[in-house]
Order: C-alpha cells, then sequence, then structure tokens
C-alpha cells in the first residue's frame, strides 16, 4: 500500500489543498482545511516524529490531517445560510474522503504519536477514584497559587496587562475554543462520566459528560 498516494489522494480535495494567500483566515465555510500538500510528497509517513521534530513540517503536515480527519466524525454547520455550500458538504463527507481517511488514521497516529510510548511513563495501579483524588489535589493547588485572584498564567498576566486586555482574550479563545471544543465532543463520545466536574472560577463553570446509548452530552453551565 502507497500510503503517500493514498495521503496526496486524500489532500488533493479542493477543500485540503494548501492556503491561499487570502486564506490567512478562513471565512464562511467550516469545510476549508487547508493542509500542505506540496510538502505531504516529501514527508516519509512510514517515519515516526520524534520530540526534536514537532515543529517540523511533517509534523504540521500530520496533525492536519488528523485534526481533519477526527472532525469529520463531528457534523459542522456554516454560521448563515447564505454561507451554505450542499458541494463542500458532500466532499467534506462523502464516502470516498472518509474511506481514505479510515486508511491514513493509524499510519499517521503512529507517526505523531509513537513516541509518546518513550517519553510518558504511567505509574500502575490506577483507580477512578485515584484519579479524581489527583485532579481535586491539581485544582486545590492552583486555586492556593492564585490567591486573591492574582493571575499565575504568563499568558494572561500578559492579556491582562495589554492595552486592549478584552480584545487580545478574545483573539486568545477564539484560536483554542474550536479545539476545545472538538476534543470535547470526541472524548464525550469515547468516555463515561457520571459525576460533576466543577471547574475553579470565577465565575465556576460546571462540566457535565452524560453517557447515553448512541450518543454523549457534554453541558456547561456557569455557577
Amino acid at each position: 500500500m502507497d500510503i503517500t498516494a493514498i495521503i496526496n489522494s486524500y489532500a488533493d480535495n479542493p477543500l485540503f489543498n494548501d492556503a491561499k494567500e487570502d486564506e490567512v483566515l478562513v471565512y464562511n465555510t467550516p469545510y476549508r482545511r487547508p493542509t500542505r500538500i506540496n510538502d505531504n510528497q516529501y514527508i516519509n509517513y512510514n517515519k515516526t516524529i520524534g520530540c526534536d521534530g514537532l515543529s517540523s513540517n511533517g509534523s504540521l503536515s500530520t496533525h492536519r490531517l488528523l485534526m481533519n480527519i477526527y472532525e469529520s466524525d463531528l457534523l459542522f454547520l456554516p454560521n448563515s445560510k447564505t454561507s451554505f455550500d450542499l458541494e463542500e458538504m458532500k466532499r467534506f463527507y462523502s464516502q470516498e474522503t472518509i474511506s481514505k481517511a479510515d486508511i491514513m488514521r493509524p499510519i499517521l497516529e503512529n507517526k505523531a504519536f509513537n513516541f509518546l510510548e518513550e517519553e510518558v511513563k504511567i505509574s500502575k495501579g490506577w483507580t477512578e477514584e485515584l484519579l479524581y483524588e489527583y485532579f481535586n489535589q491539581f485544582l486545590e493547588k492552583e486555586n492556593n497559587k492564585r490567591g486573591n485572584n492574582k493571575i499565575t498564567d504568563g499568558v494572561l498576566s500578559f492579556i491582562a496587562s495589554s492595552n486592549h486586555p478584552q480584545k487580545c482574550l478574545k483573539h486568545y479563545v477564539v484560536q483554542l475554543a474550536g479545539d476545545y471544543l472538538s476534543e470535547a465532543s470526541a472524548m464525550a463520545r469515547n468516555s463515561r462520566v457520571d459525576r460533576e466536574i466543577t471547574l475553579p472560577g470565577p465565575p465556576q463553570i460546571r462540566a457535565c459528560a452524560i453517557d447515553a446509548p448512541g450518543s454523549s452530552i457534554i453541558s456547561f453551565a456557569e455557577g
């Protein structure tokens, strides 16, 4: 199987072609997902990425492809009817696109994440109770660090002291939101969570993932 040929064929979808000069930001369509088709032909996808290669073109291309593959399992709709392009939607969710993605996925995952087997050591004996205890202790430490609402995170501290903190914060959150929301949806479908988790405020956010037959729901509420 020529995985490079399959990847090139997948990325040859007009939705996944390299970004053009006027596509620094892509508006009005959730289906236009630029990859790095011009780099793909020179990348060895059977060779795994190490820590020293995380910022390489090979790593960037691999993760962009994986993001498109993962998010094809989610239903994306445009913000308005006027920007809806049915043909784009069909191409993004077509059986041909999904079939190629299914072939590519394990190879790309091996390339992107194989090094974690050596880099990440997991101690044995974890249980559900120990997991909750660990996260509760982590949140307690973070609350103690913050004290009187003092900002300890370097990025947030920089934003708070900027000339336009609200605009900077909005820009920062927009960059992270897509990643958080899609990851949360994917994790909810593969996990069973029957407890409510309270994240540190203010305001406090309660997140609850409910596992139901055939579907999972994540709900957020301000408290």
